[in-house]
């Protein structure tokens, strides 16, 4: 009895590519032009940040392009047209699963950049992003370059240190790429927050609007009754705020806020500084 158990565990254990293909026997078939257009496009999105930003001032987790990619079944053939032109792939976002076809022709054409435009340009129309004229994947691969990318923590260690140089150094085409608007609402509190006047003057010389709401209050009535701590980083705040053309009231919540009326109660010398920061009378 022991010795058939033995011989039934080693057969369970024994591994399955233990066992030789039979002569002639057939195995599933392997593209590698689709295996190429899969590394570039993995490579792609590996590379990628989390956050992607989009044309409009739209924006897009990777994760769902990383989901898309593994629900496409990907092909190709010898060449490809579409209204009577050659083209290098096709998608079809709304097949069941959705699918990707890729032009071997047109591919062996393509240089690296071309092939990574073109994986993306591709993957963008499966999860509903058109892509017209390529300038959704262009900002991705953009993203892809060897410049240092910007992202939302390091910005906040800029703004807590208030650290002139790095933030001067990011470039506006750059930053409105990788930061997405919700997110550079948080940047703006964070450096009222922290005082931080480099920011607040980056902002404004790329005329972002800072003219926010927060609760009930508008954003400069906040900052008057919340965060002031030196009054020389408040001024220059507060008068960047003004000359983008943020008003010293506005309704929020069905509340007016009135940031003069707010200075007035500080008495000096926030009265007379910030009063004339402010711009009141």
């Amino acid at each position: 009895m022991k010795l058939i158990l033995s011989f039934l565990l080693i057969g369970m254990l024994s591994p399955v590519w233990a066992s030789p293909l039979n002569d002639g026997q057939e195995t599933n078939g392997g593209d590698p032009f689709v295996a190429e257009f899969l590394i570039a496009l993995d490579s792609a999105l590996e590379r990628l940040p989390l956050n992607l930003p989009l044309e409009n001032g739209a924006a897009i987790k990777r994760e769902v392009l990383d989901q898309a990619r593994l629900s496409v079944v990907f092909s190709s053939v010898e060449s490809l047209t579409l209204d009577g032109r050659e083209v290098a792939a096709v998608n079809q976002p709304l097949a069941i699963p959705p699918k990707i076809v890729m032009s071997r022709t047109a591919w062996r054409k393509l240089n690296e950049k071309q092939r990574t435009l073109l994986v993306l340009h591709e993957l963008l129309p499966i999860v509903g992003i058109f892509d017209e004229d390529y300038r959704n994947s262009t900002a991705l691969w953009q993203l892809l370059q060897p410049e240092n990318p910007i992202t939302v923590s390091a910005m906040e260690t800029a703004i807590v240190r208030c650290d002139r140089e790095m933030i001067g150094s990011v470039s506006e085409s750059r930053f409105k790429r990788m930061i997405a608007r919700p997110e550079i609402d948080a940047l703006i509190l964070k450096s009222l927050d922290h005082e931080c006047p480099a920011f607040i003057e980056k902002m404004n010389d790329w005329k972002i609007s800072m003219d926010l709401c927060i609760g009930s209050l508008s954003l400069t009535n906040w900052f008057l009754r919340s965060h002031i701590r030196s009054v020389p980083a408040a001024v220059e705040i507060l008068k960047t705020l003004r000359s983008q053309g943020v008003p010293t009231f506005k309704v929020c919540a069905h509340k007016v806020n009135n940031s003069c009326e707010q200075v007035r109660k500080m008495g000096p010398p926030y009265q007379t500084e910030l009063g004339q920061a402010m711009g009141c009378e």
